[in-house]
């Protein structure tokens, strides 16, 4: 995976993670979609998770980007993983 790619990656996820961080409550968030950058996705939750622990975020395994899409648009999910144009 190319530099810029995980740079990419990196900073949306920081930006979704701080905005579900700012909620009241103690909530889940599971990401489905893509395998593209899933153990960059990984790290960055697991590191949101140590540092918020009313908070936990969970990347599971690959379902593609088209499953990250419909999980999403058929509201199982607020936020998924895709690596394609949208």
């Amino acid at each position: 995976m190319k530099l810029k790619s995980i740079l990419k990656i990196t900073a949306v996820a920081a930006t979704a993670l701080t905005s579900f961080a700012s909620s009241a409550s103690a909530e889940d968030l599971v990401v489905p979609g893509t395998g593209d950058g899933m153990s960059v996705l990984r790290l960055v939750a697991n590191a949101f998770n140590d540092a918020n622990p009313e908070h936990n975020v969970t990347v599971p395994p690959s379902i593609g980007s088209g499953g990250g899409v419909k999980a999403v648009g058929e509201g199982h999910a607020l936020l998924g993983r895709v690596a394609r144009g949208i």
